[in-house]
């Protein structure tokens, strides 16, 4: 076999593997109150949440202009038996006067933990509408 069509054949594979495996979930939101994600704090309003399936570290949050507003880094996955049809959700915990964004569940992915509780943290869910 040539070098030639060895080396196409194998960046074929990769290309392959990688297209699989890095598929983007997006999650389109409105969030009725002000929240905080990491140490900022968003307004109300609508949001795109996207975090590419099992590969990336962060999560990104988008406004409705589409402007970037902030990440989010990934802090564990959060396995699901994904034939149940987990609704997508945001899920929020609430330890003084801002929630904060602490779980993130797009349709047809494992959800990703972006926030670690504290003990006697109250928790809200939203759940979205895609």
């Amino acid at each position: 076999m040539s070098l030639k069509k060895l080396l196409t054949g194998s960046v074929f594979c990769l290309l392959t593997v990688t297209l699989g495996y890095g598929q983007e979930g997006r999650l389109k939101t409105n969030v009725s109150f002000p929240f905080a994600v990491g140490k900022k704090v968003l307004p109300a309003g609508e949001y795109l949440i996207v975090h590419e399936k099992d590969s990336t570290p962060y999560v990104t949050i988008l406004d409705a202009d589409g402007k970037v507003v902030a990440k989010a880094s990934v802090l564990t996955f959060l396995e699901v038996d994904l034939k149940s049809q987990q609704p997508a959700k945001l899920v929020f915990d609430r330890s003084g006067d801002t929630p904060i964004l602490a779980e993130v569940w797009i349709k047809d992915q494992s959800g990703v933990v972006v926030h670690a509780a504290k003990k006697n943290q109250q928790r809200e869910v939203v759940e979205a509408a895609e």
